[in-house]
Order: structure tokens, then sequence, then C-alpha cells
């Protein structure tokens, strides 16, 4: 058995009974950081001559430790590396790769990554993009489930506590900060959940925690219940946990959920400021302008989540279907203060989505504007993802690429695209059909999108390209990531509808910012040519 290191104390990474214990914090020193990688490596050295099931479990809960102060620290590249380790030695653990010479590489490429990120003389510089990690509770009955959620919970860097009953789950909701819920609505009455549901949201106050309700052929009455327990979504059973966690993402929660930005379209300094109080404590920020000439200007400078025109604006109107005549915010809610029934009229005409009157309390406006809010960040979150693989979509993906760009300019670190493209794709389209090729897309999506970290990059770049960025990662460390991934896809099975399965190949292409260009086009045109020769070379394999 592999001894801890004394210089971690190690806490399970797998699914645990009640409330996470707080992780003792790393020193803000690289010293003190360079010693706690070695002492990581002293594990894996031990591991790799075993290669004992419980000996990786030892090393991986080791190397989570780690990540995790590392991250609290903003020792962000650390902790990007040593999240690639505890990523290998899960899978080897759970018997989804082998513990061979190659996988042995990877492990060995990220732990020198860890290294020479301690040997930095700058001092850490926070990473707007670091994974946040989040606390889900599961309230869930159905302990297979359960442990499918966990493992997916656990890839995407989520923190996760499940609750077998409701009074452990009220438990574990005393005094903790829970960023979602998952409630099982199988096993107890809809009058038992809606009773349940209704004192977690007490215990957990007014924060953001959107809730899931999972249930088995979901009722009329437990869609009900759900609904009266303001649950964000319902979803039957069975269903995969990467699924469910992908729902649990484009609900937002996040340790640090999205903070939304009005725009106010005002002349009244003192109604801007009692507003900018009002919805600071939502989240919501605000920026007030009085100058309806620079309306365009504005826009593009603040890129708000809303527009809210003040009632003693003349000629509101105007300032409505000038937006609506620019294709980028054609749908950018517009709340518009009026004053009577006839200037609601003209509101509306003029493409507002709401016409508040007068006599709207502050309350009111808080709840139509945050209606509005929810449903523009739902639509875009929805728009940015391809319906067949869940991935950004290339417009998307392009967008939070340029944002990757300039961050690694501003901190002088490196970036790296992949291409990726199902080989001989045509071929399965031809032979199978293309409902198969779809199932073969979803199948490559949905394992992209369950591995990797929070920050980098998926997306489909159309037909069966797909593309993957990695910040902060050089060519050779972003193929050994990826060929793991590569050799994982080529040993699932599709069903092609005979007598007999297929199996399916992927080959790629690394271009590295800075040193293969300066922007994305650029970036992309490289990738693409090396694409292209590792197809010529024989496909199954990555070049740089």
């Amino acid at each position: 058995m592999v001894p801890v290191p004394a210089a971690l104390s190690v806490q399970p990474v797998e699914p645990s009974k009640g409330p996470q214990l707080e992780l003792r914090a790393l020193g803000h020193d690289a010293s003190s950081l360079d010693a706690a990688v070695r002492a990581l490596g002293v594990a894996l050295d031990a591991t790799r001559r075993t290669s004992a099931k419980e000996d990786l479990r030892v090393s991986q809960k080791v190397a989570h430790d780690l990540m995790i102060r590392a991250e609290q620290n903003a020792f962000t590249e650390v902790a990007n590396a040593v999240f690639h380790i505890e990523d290998a030695l899960a899978a080897m653990a759970d018997g989804e790769l082998q513990s061979n010479d190659a996988t042995w590489r990877q492990i060995d490429a990220a732990y020198r990554a860890a290294r020479a990120a301690c040997e930095l003389e700058a001092a850490p510089v926070p990473s707007s993009e670091a994974a946040a990690r989040r606390g889900i509770l599961l309230v869930i009955h159905d302990e297979g489930l359960a442990e499918e959620i966990a493992r997916a919970a656990a890839r995407r860097k989520f923190a996760v506590s499940i609750a077998g009953n409701a009074s452990e789950a009220l438990a574990m909701a005393t005094g903790a900060s829970f960023n979602g819920l998952v409630m099982d609505f199988d096993d107890d009455t809809p009058e038992a959940n809606r009773t349940l549901a209704s004192s977690l949201r007490e215990l957990l106050g007014s924060r953001h925690c959107p809730m899931i309700v999972v249930a088995k052929s979901p009722t009329y009455a437990q869609r009900l219940a759900a609904a009266e327990s303001r649950a964000a979504m319902v979803m039957p059973k069975p269903l995969a946990g990467d699924k469910l966690m992908a729902m649990l993402e484009s609900l937002d929660v996040r340790d640090r959920p999205e903070r939304p930005r009005l725009l106010f379209l005002s002349q009244d300094e003192v109604e801007a400021a009692r507003l900018s109080a009002l919805l600071a404590p939502l989240g919501v920020s605000m920026n007030t302008f009085d100058e309806r000439e620079q309306i365009v200007e504005t826009l593009d400078a603040t890129q708000p989540a809303a527009l809210l025109i003040d009632r003693n604006e003349d000629n509101s109107e105007h300032v409505c279907r000038l937006v609506r005549a620019i294709p980028r915010w054609r749908d950018l809610p517009i709340l518009v203060r009026v004053k009577g029934e006839s200037g609601r009229l003209v509101a509306y005409d003029a493409g507002a989505d709401d016409a508040l009157s007068e006599r709207c309390s502050d309350r009111e406006l808080i709840g139509r504007l945050r209606v509005r809010l929810e449903r523009t960040r739902v639509f875009r979150e929805q728009s940015n993802r391809d319906p067949l693989t869940g991935l950004l979509t290339r417009r998307a993906f392009t967008e939070s690429m340029q944002a990757r760009l300039a961050e690694a300019e501003r901190a002088k670190r490196h970036l790296s695209v992949c291409f990726l493209d199902i080989d001989r794709f045509k071929n399965i389209n031809d032979t199978y059909g293309h409902a198969v090729g779809d199932k073969v897309l979803a199948g490559f999506g949905a394992l992209l999108g369950s591995r990797f970290r929070l920050p980098d990059l998926r997306g489909r770049w159309g037909g069966e390209e797909f593309v993957v960025a990695f910040y902060g990662e050089w060519a050779e460390s972003a193929r050994e990531i990826l060929s793991r991934v590569m050799a994982e896809f080529s040993s699932m099975t599709f069903d092609g509808g005979g007598p007999g399965t297929f199996r399916v190949t992927v080959s790629g292409g690394i271009a590295t910012f800075p040193v293969d260009g300066q922007n994305l086009d650029d970036l992309v045109l490289i990738a693409d040519q090396r694409l292209y020769a590792a197809k010529l070379a024989g496909r199954d394999r990555i070049r740089i």
C-alpha cells in the first residue's frame, strides 16, 4: 500500500456523506508549493511500481488535494497540470484506462509541467478562467444514479454531497452554501417532496440555487409538485450523469454566477443611484447613460443583458426602434417606464418587451427584470450550443476564443488549439445511414464535453470536425491529453443496425499561440494543415 506523503493531508474525492471538510490552505510561497508537488511525485513513483487499485486511489486523492489548494492560492498552471494527473489516475482506478507506458508518459508530462510552473519567478496570476469548485446537494434514493452523477460531477470539478433521505438533506443544508439541488421525486409523496424543497430553500436563503427534479416517467402530480417547489427543470429517468450535469451548468450553478448588466437610459441621477443600490444585492450591475445619440456606442461598450428606458425620456419609442434595427441587438430585452395607457401601447408598438406604468413598484420592476434576464441567459446558452453534441457552436467557440487569446496575450501565456476530425465519417454515413452517423457525432461530443478542465473550450466546427482549445498548454502536453481521449473513443463500439458493431478513430492537428500564430485565423489554418498531415500519415494520430 502506498503511504500518503506527510506533506499532504488528503480528502476523499468520492461522494461524501455529509458536508465536505475544509481543506488546509497551502502556503502562498512557491517553495511550499514545490514541496507539495514533490510529495505527489513520491506517491506517483510508488504507484507506478504496483499499479494496484488501492494505490491508484491514494495517489488520486493526493493529486486532488494538491489541485484544490493550488487553485485556492491562484497557482493556476500547477492546478491545471495536476488536474490531468488526477483524471488519469481516476481513469486507471476505474478500469477506463490501462496502466501502461503510454498512460504514464502522459502523467509524467503533466508532472513535469507542474514542476516547471513551480519554478516560475513571477508571482502567480489569478485566472478568471480557473474552474471554481461547486457544491451540489444530491437528494437521491437511487444509489446507482447518485454514483453516476457523482462521477460526472467530479469530471466537471463539482464537489458533491449525497443525502439518502429528508433528514440527511436538511442536516447537510444547515449552514451550507450549495449551488444546485437534484431531488428524486420517485420515493416520496408529492406533498413530502414539496415540504422538503420548501425547507431546503428556507435554509439556503436567497442564494442562487436552481433545482432539478428527476423521476421515472414523471406524472402530472409529480410535475405539479416540482413546479410548486420552483424546480427549474424536470428530467425523466433513466438519464446519463453527463446529461444532467450539462443541464445544471446551463442553469449557471457556479460559486460566482454570471453577473448580468443593466443599461439605464435616464437623465435622473438620483433615480439612477437608487436603482443601482436596489439591484446590487441581486447580483445585477447597472450602467447609466443620458445621451441617446451614443446608444450604439454605449451598447457595444457595456454589452448589457437588458435595456431600461426611464419614464422621463421623450420619444423613447425612437430608441426602441433604433436598437431593434441593429442586427446584433434585435433580441435585447427592452423595458420602458411609461406614463399612461397610451404610452404602453406606443412602447409595445415600437418593439419594447415590457412597459412599466408609473405605479409599478420596485418589487414588480425587479420581478419583471429577473424574468427577462433569466430568459435571455437561457436562450443565449441554448443558442451557443450545438443541439446534437452539446458543444459550443462555431460562432460561440470563435467568440470565446477571441477572449482567451486576449487573456493569453495579456498574461504572456500559451494556448493550444486542436482540430479533430472523425476518420472515414463519410463511409459511416454511406454504410450505416445518417442516424448512426449522428450517434457517432453525439458520442464523441459527449466524450469531449465530459473531459478536460472547465476553462478548456470545446466546440463543433462543422460536420465531423471538432475543435478544442487548451489555455496554458503547449502542443506536447495538449497532444498527451487528447491522446487519452482519442484512445477512449476508439474503444467505444457503435451499433450499425445489423448483426455487428464497429469502432471509430479520430485524427487531429495542433497549433499553439504565440509560436504558430498571433490570431485565431492563423492558428486555425496551421491546425487544419497538421490535421491533413495526420490523415495522410495513416489517421488515428495527432500532428504538432
